[in-house]
């Protein structure tokens, strides 16, 4: 990813204190755009994998709103259902997320996500519905207008992550600059003098 740094990775399960699975980044350095990426299973019994940002799980702290497979979905996510995205796709699901957040310090954090999942049992004969491959789409974002996202956790309303949850944090700044510097030595012509000079290393350019 061009231009994006990779701040945080994370695939070790931890239990929250209702002892259910979380997968939670270390802190980050803040930036101002955010690209997560998730790939998760949770056991029979597990619900609601939902992402929280920092240490905020606040009931009234996150709005979201999805569709499925292309449909109007009428029901959004606020009060019990505290996360940035709430994902109650079932368990048994393979399930793959990417979100995009704008991570700016004084404006809530708005963003778009989408979710790949599709049952683990195509190639066995099984031909139920739930091995194809279905997608849900979200907007959401985080009221917090204070600070930056600086960790990411997944927390399961019940239940746990199987082995191999994982998930990645990428971060970038909007109009950051990189600057060349040219060796010292550097011979430049003017093109309409003829007129050569050389570069001191530092800031000048000196005539020949």
């Amino acid at each position: 990813m061009s231009g994006w740094e990779r701040l945080a990775f994370v695939n070790t399960r931890t239990q929250t204190t209702n002892a259910n699975d979380t997968l939670v980044t270390a802190t980050f350095p803040a930036r101002k755009f955010l690209h997560i990426e998730s790939f998760y299973k949770y056991t029979s019994g597990g619900n609601d994998p939902r992402y929280t940002f920092n240490t905020d799980q606040g009931s009234t702290s996150y709005a979201w709103a999805r569709n499925v497979d292309n449909a109007t979905e009428s029901n959004t996510g606020t009060g019990g259902d505290a996360g940035f995205v709430v994902n109650d796709i079932g368990s048994g699901n393979i399930i793959f997320d990417r979100i995009d957040i704008t991570n700016v310090l004084n404006q809530e954090k708005q963003g778009i996500g989408r979710s790949h999942y599709a049952g683990d049992e195509a190639g066995s004969g099984n031909t139920d519905d739930s091995a194809d491959p279905h997608w849900r789409e979200y907007t959401a974002k985080w009221i917090n207008t204070t600070e930056q996202i600086t960790k990411v956790q997944i927390i399961m309303g019940s239940g746990a992550f199987e082995s191999g949850a994982c998930m990645t944090v990428w971060g970038s700044d909007a109009g950051s600059t990189s600057t060349f510097t040219y060796p010292n030595g550097t011979i430049f012509e003017e093109s309409d003098t003829g007129k050569h000079y050389m570069f001191d290393g530092t800031s000048s350019w000196n005539e020949m």
